[in-house]
């Protein structure tokens, strides 16, 4: 540069990132015996925008600082005096170029700085105008050089040193710490025993009785058990007896089976006959319910790097089933049996009463004491009927890369038909984790025959 009087314009980079304005050596940078610091409008602008607006709080405060200097230095006119031989001057024009005439846009700040350099040329021929700024400014720099304006770029000797901004030092710390968080923390899933969350089950058809079936079941009954006749004396007892007994027995009607007896027993088997084959209507009715009937064992699994603590399951499930657990399930039909033969008038005669004196002697009932046992991890499950089915359960704790298995439970579908894939709407709450798990398990259904 040569060694004239030297206009400088500052780029608001250079007071956000390098030393004061009043305290760099201007005229040694600029190799002159007298300089210019012009601030135009565009700058206070953008020293007031930084000021309020800018994410770091040291640069907010480095704008607030430079415009407190401004303001004290141009408290009484638009002159100031900076150093010796170094004034400050406080443009309140704003640049009369035409934008578009140039290239240029009022929108942007550089534009704006450029516009402002090049009427102060205009109005200053004379003038040797030159543009100091960052390392940055690269396209500040080459519109500067599309107008030939002289641009002095500062070197990191006066950049000022990275301080840590105590706002952005928190917010990375918030950071770390949720970073830490998420990758300490459980991470719950419901399973099937082999860990996936689908599995598949077979149902067989229904099986198919036809009434032949169940007239022929009571057939073969009543050939097994048939009806007795009247006066029929007891067969094969008279080789038990002295034939002297026996001929008195055989004189005296003891032997014969009395009528009221047989008519009893005659319509006890039908009654049984007739229990029968409800039985076996009722059999055919719990094997179709059994093929139709799937056992589901469902795990909780942590696959997370910490424990979970009192956790809440939910599994909702649609129409078309009935839900039971373990000993709720119907119970098989007992199949009826048939009415006690009749006896002759003799043998009655044989049976008494069991008194008391006749029972053996033992010793006192024993009852053992209650061992208590310590309270269970994971609660009973709680089968819910509303127009569908909720399964609630609860665990207390479930240590990381572990696994639980709930209650098994039952799905007994409503008929064949009804029998078809489906998917249960899961929710798991945690004491230690803010947001519930929302899963669903999937289980296909193979149909086939028997």
């Amino acid at each position: 540069m040569s060694q004239s009087n030297k206009t400088v314009f500052l780029d608001t980079n250079v007071f956000l990132h390098y030393n004061p304005f009043d305290q760099i050596g201007w005229l040694d940078l600029l190799d002159s015996p007298k300089a210019t610091i012009v601030f135009p409008p565009v700058t206070i602008r953008e020293l007031n925008k930084q000021k309020e607006l800018h994410p770091r709080k040291h640069i907010r405060e480095r704008a607030t600082r430079t415009l407190k200097k401004l303001s004290n230095l141009f408290g009484s006119n638009n002159w100031g005096s900076v150093s010796p031989n170094v004034e400050a001057y406080l443009e309140d024009r704003e640049p009369s170029v035409d934008f578009a005439d140039h290239g240029l846009q009022k929108e942007v700040q550089d534009d704006n700085l450029i516009a402002s350099i090049l009427s102060f040329q205009a109005r200053n021929p004379e003038a040797d105008a030159v543009l100091v700024t960052s390392d940055e400014g690269l396209t500040l720099i080459a519109k500067a050089r599309r107008f030939q304006i002289v641009v002095l770029t500062l070197t990191d000797d006066h950049k000022l040193p990275e301080e840590t901004d105590q706002d952005q030092k928190r917010v990375r710390e918030l950071e770390d710490e949720v970073r830490l968080l998420k990758a300490n923390k459980p991470v719950l899933s419901l399973t099937f025993e082999d860990g996936n969350d689908y599995t598949s089950f077979p149902i067989a058809a229904p099986v198919e009785k036809q009434s032949s079936y169940f007239d022929t079941q009571v057939e073969e009954l009543k050939q097994k058990y048939p009806k007795w006749q009247k006066g029929t004396p007891t067969p094969g007892k008279e080789s038990t007896l002295a034939s002297e007994a026996m001929s008195a027995i055989l004189r005296s009607g003891l032997a014969v089976i009395p009528d009221k007896d047989i008519d009893e027993y005659n319509l006890g088997l039908d009654q049984f006959i007739d229990s029968y084959r409800t039985f076996l209507e009722k059999e055919v009715s719990r094997e179709n319910m059994q093929r139709r009937t799937i056992e589901l064992k469902i795990y909780l699994t942590n696959d997370g790097t910490s424990p979970a603590e009192d956790i809440d399951i939910r599994m909702h499930f649609e129409d078309g089933c009935t839900l039971y657990k373990t000993n709720d399930l119907p119970i098989r039909p007992v199949p009826p049996t048939p009415p006690e033969k009749p006896k002759p008038e003799f043998m009655k005669m044989f049976e008494r009463p069991l008194y008391v004196r006749d029972l053996p002697l033992s010793r006192p009932p024993y009852y053992p004491t209650a061992i208590s046992q310590p309270p269970r991890n994971v609660s009973s499950l709680r089968i819910q009927k509303s127009k569908s089915f909720d399964v609630e359960g609860h665990v207390k704790h479930l240590k990381h890369n572990m696994r639980e298995a709930l209650d098994p439970f039952y799905v007994v579908f409503d008929s064949y038909d009804c029998a078809v894939s489906f998917n249960i709407a899961c929710r798991i709450l945690a004491d230690n984790i803010p947001l519930a798990v929302e899963q669903k398990l999937n289980i296909v259904i193979a149909k086939g025959e028997s």
